[in-house]
């Protein structure tokens, strides 16, 4: 089983929930994302499709079979990349709050310029020394909402490094990997023949719940739409349990 986090976050956003009700399933491999935490992607490798191949060879050796791909928010397009591409390694997936489509959302305007070629660092090293502390605070508020950030989770992921600079930069090029679909991406989509669950809060602030869950669910040929009442873009950590509850029954449906 391959766990991997979202926006911000690092191999250690997994509530202990998750991983003590997963441990008992299957191996579990919680990554940083290529270019997160504390793992490394030169230029040119932040596409979804590159960070794919990056987990793939990494983990391929250590697989003893097709794993699950457990997947947050911007991990959902890694791991349906992954299942797009090594179709093989994949036995299904459980997609949480999934950001899949363009949208215009606040956080890619002002992240998606440090992308830019020879211009993005010096922005990002001008908001670093400014804005950037207060739109964190901002932006964790909003991922957890309706619920309350939990204690203690600013300081670990800052140990982590899921704040930094550098983070806010690799946040800056994930941001552009959602661009406009091509015809030929929506095809790839339908090319994703494992089981998918998709757990969807319904109070997110993050992601338009119409237009990344619901459109994702009728791309793909064997997915199964959850909305979770009452709760926000954090399904992981405001309902562990529904998480786990999915991948056991993935599992026992696909195994």
């Amino acid at each position: 089983m391959i766990l991997l986090h979202g926006a911000f976050a690092t191999h250690a956003e997994w509530p202990a929930e998750i991983m003590r009700g997963l441990a008992g399933e299957a191996r579990v491999f919680a990554v940083d994302r290529p270019g997160h935490g504390r793992s490394a992607r030169r230029r040119g490798q932040g596409d979804t499709r590159s960070q794919a191949d990056l987990i793939h060879q990494a983990l391929a050796p250590s697989l003893c079979g097709p794993a699950v791909l457990v997947a947050h928010s911007f991990g959902a397009m890694t791991a349906l990349a992954l299942a797009e591409r090594h179709p093989a390694a994949v036995a299904g997936l459980v997609l949480l709050a999934p950001i899949c489509f363009p949208e215009w959302r606040a956080e890619q305007v002002y992240l998606a310029p440090r992308a830019i070629p020879g211009l993005g660092r010096p922005l990002s090293a001008i908001a670093n020394a400014t804005i950037d502390p207060l739109m964190a605070q901002i932006m964790r508020r909003a991922m957890f909402a309706p619920q309350p950030v939990p204690e203690g989770w600013a300081r670990q992921r800052a140990r982590e490094g899921a704040f930094a600079p550098q983070a806010f930069l690799r946040e800056g090029e994930d941001s552009l990997a959602v661009s406009p679909l091509e015809p030929r991406a929506y095809r790839r989509l339908a090319r994703v023949r494992a089981p998918v669950v998709i757990l969807q809060g319904d109070r997110d602030r993050i992601v338009a719940q119409g237009w990344h869950a619901r459109l994702l669910s009728a791309l793909l040929p064997r997915a199964r739409l959850e909305m979770v009442r009452g709760v926000g873009h954090m399904v992981h950590h405001a309902c562990p349990e529904r998480v786990v509850a999915a991948v056991s029954g993935l599992m026992a449906g696909t195994g």
